[in-house]
Parts: structure tokens; C-alpha cells; sequence
């Protein structure tokens, strides 16, 4: 990707906040809106046990963002779908 992407609002705030819930084995995080992923990457990143579902509507932006987190493999599930779609999304990934 460009250096010219989208940069993350208040991302140190919020894996400051996720910290706790994230730093135990086992953690989930979700993201119902992906987008280009830099919130996700850098959940993925800071917390190297955690595993991520992450949704979004657009075709476009899950291509994008399914490059940005590769590194991350199958930590990172990348779903097309919107977020009051995700209690089954969960259900079907168990």
C-alpha cells in the first residue's frame, strides 16, 4: 500500500483501552468496520496472541485491507458482511 493511506483516529487510545481484554489468552477481537484495516493491523501487532474477525460491506476495502493483514494469516478473518450481520458470522465460525 501507499504511504498515503488512511491513518487511524484515536488508535493509541484505543489499544490502550483493549489492552486488558486482549493480553488474555484466547482473546477475539472484532471489527464490524474494517475499512483499510489500520485499526486491525495494529491490534494484530500489539497484541500477538490475539485473533481477529473483521467485517466490512465493501468488496474493495476487504481486498485492500485481506493485503495489509496477510503477514498476520490466520490470525486475521476477513468476512463480507455488514455489522448487524455478525451474530451469524460468530455462529458460523464457531
Amino acid at each position: 500500500m501507499s504511504n498515503d493511506r488512511h491513518v487511524p483516529v484515536m488508535l493509541q487510545r484505543c489499544l490502550d483501552m483493549l489492552a486488558p481484554a486482549l493480553q488474555r489468552p484466547g482473546a477475539v477481537v472484532v471489527d464490524c468496520t474494517l475499512g483499510l484495516g489500520g485499526h486491525s493491523e495494529a491490534l494484530l501487532r500489539s497484541f500477538p496472541e490475539a485473533r481477529l474477525v473483521a467485517l466490512d460491506r465493501d468488496k474493495e476495502a476487504l481486498r485492500l485491507s485481506g493485503e495489509r493483514l496477510a503477514p498476520y494469516g490466520e490470525r486475521a478473518t476477513l468476512v463480507h458482511a455488514v455489522y448487524d450481520e455478525l451474530p451469524e458470522v460468530l455462529d458460523r465460525l464457531g
